[in-house]
């Protein structure tokens, strides 16, 4: 199965990411998508996309987030619809998210606070809402740091 093929859902939870074509999310009701050869019947029409996970936090700036979009049909097939839709971030001082192959629907922190995540594809979109926040750490002396950044060895900055 190639780029796009058809897959169908089925509820599950607990799991959060993006794995090629197979879209896996952590909401609740989230969707696994298994490939199916048989796939979505010719006449099918897409009638809803969904962005997943539809609200969640990540801490630093340069902090991921994987996003997923599942579109659902008429036949009431689901399509990983991941690789096809058109992401945009509501403010890319916060968060970025790509549309570059093999990266479609990451998000990368760019500052903190919050933005909407949207998928767009065939005149539908759906959006999640990202919230960026700083990394607090409390130093043996009692004294609080933010960090700017999310890996280990970054530089941080103290807070007044």
């Amino acid at each position: 199965m190639g780029l796009g093929d058809f897959w169908p859902a089925h509820r599950v939870g607990g799991l959060d990411s993006v794995y090629g074509n197979v879209c896996v999310s952590f909401d609740e009701g989230a969707f696994i998508i298994n490939p199916n050869p048989r796939g979505v019947s010719p006449a099918a029409t897409l009638t809803s996309l969904r962005v997943s996970p539809v609200m969640t936090q990540i801490r630093g700036i340069g902090a991921v987030q994987p996003f997923a979009a599942v579109g659902t049909y008429s036949d009431g097939s689901a399509r990983c619809l991941t690789a096809l839709v058109t992401w945009s971030s509501s403010d890319s001082s916060v968060a970025t998210i790509s549309n570059g192959f093999g990266t479609n629907g990451l998000a990368t922190a760019s500052g903190f606070g919050l933005t909407m995540i949207t998928a767009a594809f065939e005149n539908l979109n759906s959006s999640a809402l990202l919230t960026v926040n700083p990394i607090w750490c409390r130093c043996p002396n009692g004294q609080e740091i933010e960090t700017t950044r999310g890996q280990i060895g970054s530089r941080h900055e103290e807070s007044v």
